[in-house]
């Protein structure tokens, strides 16, 4: 039989110390043999911080068969709670400003606990970190105009090792629900899994760390694409709207299934940008003369590549 333990740690200090150390006592302290062998049921909490030790004074809230319960974890990062009887209980976090591995604010995590035992569970929770991302692109090109995902990459999140973001289209976002990973995160434009710059022949760039209750600045790189659409003549085609198509949409969005480059000028070109990997275009309302072209392998910070759409 496991018995639910409280580490006490009694420290005593005086003034003028000195290089005196305080008188300092450890002890454990457990409930009587008789509790546990009655019908008592415990859950027990644990909160870890990023850096893997427990996180003390998070309110932990039991809720379940026999009642809803409030408890704080101690200095360990433990909450136990004695409920009133067994069953199903779900124990969640709620601390502004704190998430878990993916973001949540508010994890919870459900167990069942029997009679003269204790239920364990294990939450990882911090302060959020705050990332400021903008995407660039080289110097001439613009972004595409439906972009609007982002994928982190750290093996912790599982489990894929990846969490896709939506930054909204402006091209810049501050991302305020980050965990905290010591090792950081890193970052490539696009949902789609081709848009991996390990998968697309090239690779990732180095690791963002973003501090628990801190902020880290960074950019993401995007391909330099020109597209030229002419008709079956050569003849420009000015203001046709150019879409690309992952051309495999594990992951994609609907965003980015197809997503949308942007608008031809007078001569028939758009200078655009594109996630890694290869890319079926395509003209909106357009007919393609032959087949729609497929762009090479695009990697973010190679010279620019430049496709023709022939449509009618």
């Amino acid at each position: 039989m496991t018995y639910p333990t409280l580490a006490v740690n009694v420290k005593v200090t005086w003034p003028y110390m000195g290089q005196v150390k305080p008188i300092e006592s450890n002890t454990l302290l457990t409930p009587p043999k008789g509790v546990l062998a009655s019908s008592t049921s415990f859950v027990a909490v644990k909160v870890l911080g990023s850096n893997g030790l427990g996180k003390e004074d998070v309110p932990v809230t039991i809720a379940g068969t026999g009642g809803t319960y409030t408890a704080t974890t101690a200095e360990d990062g433990c909450a136990t709670v004695a409920v009133a009887s067994s069953g199903t209980y779900t124990a969640s976090l709620n601390s502004s400003g704190w998430v878990d591995f993916y973001g949540a604010a508010n994890p919870s995590k459900t167990v069942t606990a029997s009679s003269s035992s204790i239920s364990r569970l294990t939450f990882n929770y911090d302060r959020a970190a705050r990332l400021q991302l903008s995407l660039t692109t080289a110097a001439g090109y613009a972004l595409p105009t439906g972009l609007r995902s982002i994928t982190l990459g750290n093996t912790g999140l599982q489990p894929s090792g990846t969490q896709i973001k939506d930054i909204g289209t402006g091209g810049s976002a501050t991302i305020t629900t980050l965990w905290p990973f010591s090792d950081g995160y890193t970052i490539w434009a696009g949902s789609c899994g081709q848009s991996d710059p390990a998968a697309a022949g090239g690779s990732r760039a180095s690791a963002v760390v973003v501090p628990s209750n801190g902020s880290a600045t960074t950019t993401t790189e995007l391909a330099p694409l020109q597209v030229n659409v002419t008709t079956s003549t050569g003849s420009a085609i000015s203001g046709a709207t150019v879409t690309a198509t992952a051309l495999s949409t594990t992951s994609c969005v609907a965003s980015e299934n197809p997503l949308t480059l942007g608008v031809t000028n007078s001569s028939g070109q758009l200078q655009t940008s594109l996630p890694a990997g290869s890319w079926t275009l395509k003209v909106t309302g357009k007919t393609a003369v032959g087949a729609w072209p497929i762009t090479p392998e695009l990697v973010p910070g190679a010279a620019a590549v430049t496709v023709g759409v022939s449509a009618a």
